[in-house]
């Protein structure tokens, strides 16, 4: 907090006001302020405190407020709640869902609050497919079709062509950083909207993380695991299948090219994404040039 407030007030030269939404499960923990002494200098920085989880003694008001924050808070609330009850969460999601309707919020609105409450309030893809069922009923006997059919395809196709995007900006180094630094400030958020303090003290480990592939599972994990200690199975995981993929291909290589393909190993070493070089063992008894091999992941 201390930070972000003389952060802000160095770049734009105004009086800033700091405040702190605490979205962890801790009823105790308030934080409002920080300080340091040395010698007679002093620092002393208090702050004012919103804690989400005091609105679930509220849920009256949030449900009846036409602040769009509310539906904000709902959704995180409702998360932490389902958390290990997926089918209640769908049942939740979709009354979420319907209240934006009733409220008489515009499409825009709607559509906008409906990607938060979709990443927040992740399902299985059995329950996805009902969730999109009864909300496709919903929004056919209100003649208001705003977020299924081409809104719906259009959520699943970006997320498909994020996806590609991000493997073809992985082989560019100048924009490998930018999509790190992205992932990282996904991660960040999504680690204390779902687990407070306790999620953000995991930043230390997630921060020298340098793997592209095992930042993404990360955060895509992070909507559907239990606790920090699933989350770092996930990372370690990945580069665990990382690292035993790359000495597959080493024994290969040597086997077949004896000391030639040295320098080629160098480049495979350089890549990241799993999925690519599983495509290069598959594809290491069919070739018969260290060209060939080339072409699995530098296609002309």
């Amino acid at each position: 907090m201390f930070v972000y407030h003389y952060r802000i007030f160095d770049r734009y030269k105004r009086n800033v006001a700091s405040l702190a939404i605490l979205g962890d499960e801790r009823s105790t923990w308030r934080p409002n302020q920080y300080g340091y002494q040395l010698w007679s200098s002093e620092i002393q920085f208090n702050f004012p405190v919103v804690k989400l989880l005091d609105y679930s003694q509220r849920w009256s008001i949030l449900e009846t407020s036409r602040n769009p924050f509310a539906t904000v808070v709902m959704a995180h609330l409702q998360a932490q709640e389902t958390r290990n009850n997926r089918i209640q969460r769908k049942s939740l999601k979709l009354a979420l869902i319907r209240g934006l309707y009733e409220r008489g919020y515009e499409r825009e609105d709607i559509i906008n609050l409906f990607h938060f409450i979709d990443w927040v309030m992740s399902l299985p893809q059995e329950l996805d497919n009902e969730f999109w069922t009864e909300l496709g009923q919903y929004e056919e006997e209100r003649r208001m079709p705003y977020i299924t059919s081409v809104e719906r395809i259009g959520i699943q196709k970006g997320r498909q062509e994020g996806r590609q995007e991000g493997r073809q900006e992985g082989r560019q180094e100048g924009r490998q950083e930018g999509i790190r630094e992205g992932l990282l400030a996904g991660i960040e958020l999504g680690l204390g909207l779902k687990f407070g303090r306790e999620g953000l003290n995991l930043l230390p480990e997630i921060l020298p993380i340098q793997n592209v592939e095992n930042l993404r599972a990360i955060l895509t994990g992070i909507k559907t695991v239990s606790t920090l200690d699933e989350l770092r199975q996930l990372w370690h995981k990945t580069e665990g299948i990382r690292q035993g993929l790359l000495e597959g291909i080493e024994i290969c290589l040597r086997l077949k090219f004896g000391s030639e393909p040295l320098d080629i190993l160098a480049e495979i070493s350089e890549i990241q994404d799993v999925e690519q070089l599983r495509a290069i063992l598959a594809a290491l008894p069919a070739v018969n040039t260290i060209e060939e091999l080339r072409q699995v992941y530098q296609p002309k």
